[in-house]
């Protein structure tokens, strides 16, 4: 019990400290990018194409997720869970096209 418990909160500790890892490398990198003046209109374009299709793969991927959990495990945990994460997804998209709508 004590060695699931030990190794539990070994990964929790490797997931936090890769994340703030992370963040740290975006963030230097982004201030390269403004000081050597990399964040132009192409660039921006370029991004938010690269995040489209991006989010076409994620969807496609959270789906097939969703249906091989249901065939293999039937209604688990698991298929609540990315069934859950996928609504997320989906949510997430409806209000940033509404708050961008209304912004522009």
């Amino acid at each position: 019990m004590f060695e699931k418990l030990l190794s539990i909160s070994e990964g929790t500790t490797a997931l936090i400290v890769g994340a703030v890892i992370a963040l740290i490398i975006c963030i230097i990198l982004k201030r390269n990018a403004k000081r050597k003046r990399l964040c132009d209109e192409r660039q921006n374009f370029v991004r938010l194409q690269g995040k489209a299709a991006s989010w076409n793969v994620t969807s496609i991927v959270l789906l097939m997720a969703l249906a091989f959990i249901l065939i293999y495990e039937g209604f688990s945990f698991a298929f609540y869970l990315i069934g859950g994460i996928y609504l997320l997804h989906c949510f997430s998209l409806i209000f940033t096209t509404v708050y961008y709508n209304k912004k522009n």
